[in-house]
């Protein structure tokens, strides 16, 4: 998947406390990846909003230590926008 916004490819980090997450700038893509990762591929997430270095906000998609991140990542970079219309 790519970041409208930033236009780079959104990659699947760890975080030590929380487990693999991804992010993206805010209004980039929210409404139509949500409805995928909820209604479409039924994965547990929560989001987190931070603001990054540049005054934008960024959205963190965390999914806990139960998702190996290898296999997000394939999942993540089979997501096309143009899959769910608004």
């Amino acid at each position: 998947m790519i970041d409208k916004i930033s236009g780079q490819r959104v990659m699947v980090c760890i975080d030590e406390k929380y487990g693999p997450f991804i992010q993206i700038i805010e209004d980039a893509e929210p409404a139509w990846l949500e409805k995928i990762l909820q209604g479409e591929l039924y994965i547990p997430y929560w989001v987190v909003k931070k603001a990054a270095a540049d005054c934008s906000i960024v959205l963190q998609y965390h999914f806990g230590f139960a998702v190996d991140p290898v296999k997000l990542q394939k999942i993540i970079d089979g997501i096309e926008c143009a899959q769910i219309k608004s």
